[in-house]
């Protein structure tokens, strides 16, 4: 088990877009804080992380931050889209059970996801169908303090009396 735990945010965010193009291949724009949103190409997923939480009871002891990371991921389509409000709770839930459980390769706990429903609240896309995903992981924030370029021992065993270090070539590994 590897000791790094800590978040590589900018990794997060690129598995994200990365993993949301390879499972959504029919997606026009997958990105994450998209400022131009008048002229937005849909099918779209746009991926923000929106907070950390402290979470003081997970100290995993290496001296990093424990917090608990919010993400949204909006699912925007055209009102020109056939069917848009059936096809956007859809393509939401779809986006939900891909998210669910994925660690998006960082060493974090697996996504819980919290809901998935409409998003009314952003005027830049009003003429558009919208639903959020929200969900959460538990993460490490920094670097932790056992990472080093040490070496780690072997475990080595011997009997009684030939131990010691007058004995050191009559130890054997651990099978």
């Amino acid at each position: 088990m590897s000791v790094d735990t800590g978040l590589d945010i900018d990794g997060i965010h690129d598995a994200l877009i990365a993993g949301a193009r390879a499972q959504f291949p029919d997606l026009r724009t997958v990105s994450d804080y998209h400022d131009e949103r008048k002229t937005l190409e849909t099918p779209a997923v746009l991926f923000e992380l929106v907070a950390f939480e402290g979470d003081e009871d997970a100290d995993p002891g290496t001296e990093q931050l424990a917090m608990v990371a919010r993400f949204e991921a909006r699912v925007v389509l055209g009102f020109r889209t056939p069917l848009v409000e059936r096809e956007v709770r859809k393509l939401a839930a779809a986006l939900a059970l891909w998210i669910r459980g994925n660690r998006f390769g960082q060493p974090i706990d697996p996504a819980e996801i919290l809901a998935v429903e409409p998003d009314p609240f952003d005027p830049d896309l009003d003429q558009f169908a919208v639903w959020s995903v929200e969900w959460r992981h538990q993460v490490h924030l920094g670097t932790s303090v056992w990472i080093n370029d040490g070496v780690v021992p072997t475990a080595l065993f011997s009997w009684v009396p030939r131990t010691g270090v007058p004995h050191e070539d009559d130890y054997l590994p651990i099978p």
